[in-house]
């Protein structure tokens, strides 16, 4: 049976986090850019990661705060989540 691209879903966690997110996927292995901004919009971090067996881990320095994920995959399908740091 083939997956749709609708079937595309990820996680992240802890979240609230202190300093690193473990972002898991349904694809098995898929690049990932991901951007983290303030409430300003302004950019923290833009990185690219590869998970790997579903998974990849995002060592964060961020001050505590609120912050926007967007994380885009390979199929150009991107995802917002909001973004606590609490240290």
């Amino acid at each position: 049976m083939k997956h749709s691209d609708d079937s595309w879903k990820l996680n992240i966690f802890p979240n609230p986090t202190p300093n690193q997110i473990t972002i898991t996927s349904t694809e098995v292995l898929d690049n990932l850019s991901i951007e983290i901004r303030d409430l300003s919009n302004r950019i923290f971090l833009k990185e690219t990661l590869q998970t790997k067996y579903f998974f990849t881990i995002l060592d964060l320095h961020l001050c505590n705060g609120a912050y926007f994920i967007t994380i885009k995959n390979s199929k150009n399908k991107s995802m917002n989540k909001k973004l606590l740091i609490a240290k």
